[in-house]
């Protein structure tokens, strides 16, 4: 199972839901303090494997990804916060009972706190795929 390509799904998920959402992957940046960023903008993370013990031949493990809504509160107006609470409500509804695979569904995860650094705040909604994890030979 590819991660990237859940992540990309994932993102076309979450976006139909709120198309006027700018969402970036794992790999972009972009600096939310900046005048030229968007005002709401989303991100979806891979944040990494959720396995106690070691895999050494294979093992369905959980993946752990999030989503994160920044909204810069120095220039947000009325409609980008309105923006910005949709953005959040459809992340979980997109984490929600997503079925990525036949027979397989997402599950809302405990995730990161809503942070703020005095201009930008993050909201974020964390959720676990299971996968299948190959050892190497």
């Amino acid at each position: 199972m590819n991660i990237w390509a859940l992540e990309s799904d994932f993102i076309t998920r979450w976006g139909t839901q709120v198309p006027s959402l700018q969402i970036i992957t794992t790999f972009d940046d972009i600096d939310w303090t900046d005048a030229a960023a968007p005002k709401v903008g989303g991100q979806v993370v891979f944040d990494g494997i959720e396995q106690g013990g070691e895999v050494r031949t294979a093992a369905i493990v959980p993946i752990r990804f999030s989503a994160h809504v920044f909204l810069d509160v120095k220039r947000a107006q009325p409609a980008d916060k309105l923006l910005a609470a949709q953005a959040v409500e459809q992340a979980m509804r997109s984490a929600t009972g997503w079925a990525f695979s036949p027979h397989r569904f997402s599950a809302l995860a405990g995730g990161q706190r809503t942070g703020f650094d005095g201009r930008i705040v993050r909201v974020s909604v964390s959720f676990l795929l299971s996968a299948v994890a190959q050892g190497l030979a």
